[in-house]
């Protein structure tokens, strides 16, 4: 009975229970409208970059048009995510989790992704 309540006691406020299933998204732009002036210049790009966290230490990154796939590994907040197929994405990302699990944080560039549809 101690360690659950230890677990409880540690665990923050508002933390979520696991990734799996769940997408982050990091805007380019300020806004909506900031980005489609941007399109008016020509070209075709996306205003945002997703992460989404499958099973199995499965990822899906979304940086351009093209859906890249990789895995990742979770060590407490930090988490590792290495791309398989070469695409458009980063070799490998390692971001951390706010303490919220909401955002994940890159630790070098301090870009945020949020939590989708939060």
């Amino acid at each position: 009975m101690r360690g659950l309540i230890f677990l409880l006691l540690a665990t923050p406020l508002g933390a979520l229970a696991s990734e799996v299933g769940r997408t982050y998204e990091h805007h380019l732009f300020p806004s909506e409208k900031a980005c489609a002036e941007a399109k008016k210049g020509g070209g075709w790009f996306n205003c945002s970059q997703t992460i989404t966290f499958d099973e199995g230490g499965q990822v899906s990154v979304m940086v351009t048009d093209i859906m890249n796939e990789g895995t990742y590994v979770r060590s407490g907040q930090k988490v590792t995510i290495r791309m398989e197929d070469g695409g458009d994405a980063a070799d490998e990302m390692i971001l951390h989790f706010d303490r919220t699990e909401r955002n994940l944080v890159d630790p070098t560039t301090f870009e945020v992704w949020e939590l989708a549809g939060d």
